[in-house]
């Protein structure tokens, strides 16, 4: 026998025999005497109330289950824009970290106003440079351009007008000509650590963070050229943002 009741406010008296009672909305009493009971109780208010069964009769069997509705919160993070200055900063998620390598860091957001963002195809393969500009270097554009070729000098982070790196030097062609690289493997390196992050350091060269001097003393620019993908390799992609690091 299959009892089922449907709304309102009921009474259900069960003798005997194999119930499946199940409540769905209302306030309920059901009393059973004598029977093997499975109660789904799955909204509203009930009282349950089970009476002893007489002697010799089949142990009662109750089991009462509540069944609670799930319930999904989901929040959507938006993206934030910042334009400011003519320079566009874009949030893209809350989650994302900014790391911090060495101590209390103060960070200045810097630019050119004439370069941001570099194409790699807008740069010829090979440059004007000086006899002081050596194959690892880290160049910036120093002049307009010379024969369809720019004119580069070795970067320097302690000075914003010798910045950003534009391209790594990877051949000394002459004295004053020179091959470079703006995007891809730049091998000739040694001692990096394979997947850590490299900028332009103190000598022009590609640098750990850790290898970069103290800000206390003279504050400087901080320019991300890529990643070391072995020891004697630099994924080069560089970010043309920099960072003024000043303690």
């Amino acid at each position: 026998m299959t009892v089922e009741l449907i709304i309102g406010g009921n009474e259900v008296e069960v003798v005997k025999g194999n119930v499946d009672a199940e409540l769905i909305v209302g306030n309920y009493e059901v009393v059973v005497e004598k029977a093997v009971i499975q109660v789904e109780i799955t909204k509203g208010e009930h009282e349950v109330v089970i009476m002893e069964p007489e002697i010799g009769a089949d142990e009662l069997d109750v089991n009462i289950n509540q069944v609670t509705p799930q319930v999904d919160i989901t929040q959507k993070e938006a993206d934030l824009d910042i334009v400011k200055d003519g320079i566009e900063v874009e949030l893209l998620r809350s989650d994302q970290l900014v790391e911090v390598l060495q101590g209390d860091v103060d960070l200045e957001i810097v630019a050119q106003a004439s370069v941001i963002h570099v194409n790699p195809e807008a740069l010829p393969e090979e440059a004007f440079c000086s006899a002081l500009e050596v194959v690892g270097d880290a160049v910036y554009i120093f002049d307009d351009k010379f024969i369809l070729k720019p004119v580069v000098r070795k970067c320097d982070i302690f000075d914003l007008t010798k910045m950003p790196a534009i391209a790594i030097i990877t051949e000394k062609i002459t004295a004053t000509k020179c091959k470079i690289k703006k995007i891809g493997e730049v091998l000739g390196f040694s001692s990096f650590s394979s997947g850590g992050m490299l900028v332009v350091g103190a000598n022009g060269q590609p640098v750990h963070l850790p290898a970069l001097p103290n800000p206390l003393i003279v504050p400087y620019y901080v320019q991300i050229l890529g990643i070391a993908s072995n020891p004697d390799t630099l994924l080069l992609h560089i970010d043309m943002t920099m960072c003024k690091r000043i303690r």
